[in-house]
């Protein structure tokens, strides 16, 4: 899918140049910039040991939390703050199949525009509730939890 992208771009400077040697020059400059752009909105991060890639948009969708801040800031801070493997990617140190699992929910609402408040992010498996909503607190997703209610007795009754 990139190659077919580049060499689209490529093919229309090549077709707008009339000077040849200008075409190589501008068919280098429009492709580098053009795949620069598109391997910077792609993030590969580590994730307890497993190399996950997301794009830069789908991790900052829902705004203010950690998660956001962590990849907005990941350019411009290269600190300490942000804990890296030793590849440089950002390391975060959760179970991957509970981060994939939230991540594919987070990739839904982006891919279908919705930013209700009232989405919840419910874990894969009522067995592991519990660790995933400890991911979801320190991604600062602690709000889009899947909630539980009980009646008077403390009984569940209800999964929302």
């Amino acid at each position: 899918m990139w190659m077919f992208l580049l060499a689209k771009v490529n093919s229309a400077v090549l077709m707008s140049s009339s000077d040849p040697s200008s075409q190589l020059q501008e068919e280098t400059i429009t492709g580098n910039i053009f795949f620069a752009k598109k391997r910077n909105k792609v993030l590969h991060l580590n994730v307890g040991g497993e190399l996950i890639y997301a794009t830069r948009e789908t991790l900052t969708y829902i705004p203010n939390t950690i998660l956001a801040s962590i990849v907005k800031h990941d350019n411009i801070n290269q600190s300490n703050s942000i804990e890296r493997d030793n590849d440089g990617r950002i390391f975060l140190d959760f179970t991957p199949i509970l981060f994939k699992h939230a991540l594919e929910q987070i990739r839904r609402w982006k891919n279908r525009a919705n930013r209700s408040a009232d989405q919840e992010i419910k874990p894969p498996s009522w067995n592991v509730k519990k660790e995933f909503d400890e991911m979801l607190r320190a991604l600062g997703l602690g709000k889009y939890r899947q909630k539980l209610i009980y009646d008077s007795e403390e009984l569940l009754i209800a999964r929302t």
